[in-house]
């Protein structure tokens, strides 16, 4: 009976330490779970810290949208990732940046802000949209206007105190799932920060275009002074642009030429009006105080710190191939491509211009000028590229 007894009583605690490994083996198992969502947790928070950091490091709002659709698509792992801007003249949405989407899509192409898209439900609810599978929600297509196809899709608003002036899109897990509740949480993270970081860069290119404008005005306010040089800065302008582009140059350091050549002799506010206006052949000491206008340019952008390539083109206009050129003495490679556009252009118009001292020169003379001076004044390259668009027609008028 003792024996019957112990077995029992093993019998009972075996049960106990069967039913204690259960015990265990659920706690582990909900630990592991914990532990995989505090994984998931951490590394959404450091894909936001890296997206963060990438999106304050630029101002430029191009970039930014196209930074910030990669960076969405990156951190939530889709396959898709667009942003839609408002353009309030049309009604209509603008592509602003956009990834994973086909090469053959025109990102030009304006959207029509109408039933069917889930910007459109979101933009008038003013909140962001869950749609785990196209195929069960009527009220979406399935075929986003993007020329793709949608499986499971989130978009947030975009807005700008309580303004919604956009929306951010992600589409389409990469492993096939469908995008769920902790998902749209951190798209609508991302959206906030979307909306300060564009609303920043928006701020940024207006302060810009205030700066440059004013400036502007006071290079203008100098060329209509004078008869001779009115309207001199613009036809630069225009003959620098086709020329670049005609070289190939695009983005930014094709605004920042365009830029310069606006102001590239803003230098001249600080050279005697008199001296400007002469009639009277110019002495040498006439061209020493001339000679100064470029570095004056300088001078005067220096505050403005976003002119920095800029205010470096404008210091170049003058400087040869040859190295014979000021304020610099440079020569070759040292100068800016960007620089030897600016220079070609504004001798060509100078020469093609009347000055108090001469009539102006035909285009051919100018032109067989250039061609005289190609590898001396001129940077060989960038001097026959402009002979090649006066021959061909392409130069603006």
């Amino acid at each position: 009976k003792e024996i019957e007894y112990l077995n029992i009583n093993r019998e009972e605690r075996i049960e106990e330490i069967e039913e204690a490994n259960y015990k265990i083996a659920d706690l582990a198992s909900e630990l592991e779970e914990k532990n995989i969502g505090l994984t998931q947790a951490v590394d959404r928070l450091q894909a936001l810290y890296k997206m963060g950091l990438a999106v304050n490091a630029t101002m430029d709002l191009g970039k930014l949208l196209d930074l910030l659709s990669l960076k969405s698509m990156e951190t939530m792992r889709a396959q898709v990732g667009y942003i839609l801007m408002l353009n309030e003249k049309t009604g209509n949405l603008i592509v602003g940046g956009a990834g994973g989407i086909s090469e053959d899509f025109d990102l030009e192409l304006e959207i029509p802000l109408k039933p069917g898209g889930v910007s459109y439900w979101v933009m008038n609810n003013n909140q962001p949209k869950l749609v785990k599978d196209v195929d069960k929600e009527r009220e979406f297509s399935k075929m986003s206007r993007l020329g793709f196809i949608r499986e499971s899709v989130i978009c947030a608003p975009l807005t700008d105190k309580e303004k919604v002036f956009g929306t951010i899109t992600i589409a389409n897990p990469v492993d096939g799932s469908s995008f769920g509740p902790a998902d749209i949480e951190l798209l609508t993270t991302i959206a906030a920060q979307a909306s300060i970081a564009i609303r920043n860069a928006r701020l940024y290119e207006a302060q810009e275009s205030t700066y440059l404008n004013t400036v502007q005005a006071l290079v203008s306010a100098i060329e209509a002074s004078d008869a001779y040089t009115r309207g001199h800065s613009e036809r630069v302008t225009r003959y620098s642009v086709a020329l670049a582009k005609k070289m190939g140059m695009s983005g930014d350091p094709l605004k920042q030429l365009e830029q310069a050549a606006i102001l590239h002799d803003i230098g001249k506010i600080g050279i005697d009006v008199a001296l400007l206006h002469k009639k009277e052949k110019l002495t040498a000491a006439d061209i020493d105080v001339l000679k100064l206008h470029p570095s004056i340019g300088v001078r005067i952008l220096e505050p403005i710190h976003f002119l920095g390539t800029v205010r470096e083109i404008i210091e170049q206009h003058h400087e040869r191939h040859d190295g014979n050129g000021y304020p610099n003495g440079l020569s070759g490679d040292e100068w800016r491509l960007e620089g030897k556009i600016l220079a070609v252009c504004d001798t060509y118009d100078a020469m093609t211009s009347d000055r108090p001292y001469r009539k102006a020169l035909s285009h051919e003379i100018a032109t067989q000028e250039i061609y005289d001076h190609s590898g001396t004044q001129f940077d060989p390259e960038v001097a026959a590229a402009f002979l090649a668009m006066c021959n061909e027609g392409q130069l603006p008028q």
